[in-house]
């Protein structure tokens, strides 16, 4: 990551550091989540719907049904808890999710606001994400944090770009700010991609350089 201010500082950018969002409110990550189960059964559904084959033939239920009925095959290693609390769920005109999404869309939506304005700012800049963990069978995924959430949460646009390897595993940099800010967003990462030259294909694809034959 300072690398990558570094870059953008000598390709123009004027960057101002230690920005931070407020903390969220005492019941913001159960909202969030309520959220997430509420539109991942409404959107799954849909698109299950759209794929070929008879109508109606795959849903959410149905995956649910036939884990279990498979089970030792398809929930030998992880369960499906994920699918079944969203399962439970009402629709998207339901007062819950109605509630909910509300509650997290103003305070993302201001946390990201109100940094622009304060500072004055284009964007923000941060890590897309950690790198990749190794499956842990036992405490599961080592979930610590990424960028997309605020934005995804926000409804506002977000771009990600290579950003370089940690322990050869590879991280992104994330550039994102707030509604109908695409165009801005996109000028911004591109031109970053085009300074840093960051992007190559995991190791064992075959030789490869990047365009203008820059390499890491």
């Amino acid at each position: 990551m300072d690398r990558a201010i570094e870059e953008l500082q000598a390709a123009g950018a004027v960057i101002v550091d230690d920005l931070a969002f407020p903390p969220y409110p005492e019941d913001f990550q159960q909202a969030a989540y309520d959220v997430l189960l509420h539109e991942f059964k409404h959107d799954l559904n849909a698109y299950l719907a759209g794929l070929p084959g008879p109508a109606g033939q795959l849903t959410l239920g149905g995956l649910i049904r036939f884990n279990e009925a498979e089970a030792e095959r398809e929930m030998k290693w992880f369960q499906q808890e994920i699918f079944i609390k969203a399962q439970a769920t009402a629709g998207l005109d339901a007062a819950p999710y109605v509630e909910a999404s509300q509650q997290v869309r103003a305070f993302s939506r201001a946390a990201i606001d109100d940094l622009l304005e304060q500072h004055d700012l284009d964007l923000l800049v941060s890590p897309s994400n950690t790198p990749a963990w190794k499956i842990d069978l036992v405490v599961g995924d080592r979930w610590l944090g990424s960028s997309s959430s605020m934005p995804a949460r926000a409804g506002y646009p977000h771009v990600t770009v290579p950003m370089g390897f940690v322990h050869g595993l590879p991280v992104g940099l994330s550039f994102y700010s707030g509604a109908f800010s695409e165009p801005t967003l996109i000028e911004a990462a591109y031109a970053y991609e085009q300074t840093s030259r960051r992007a190559r294909p995991p190791a064992g694809f075959g030789a490869w350089r990047p365009i203008g034959g820059v390499d890491e």
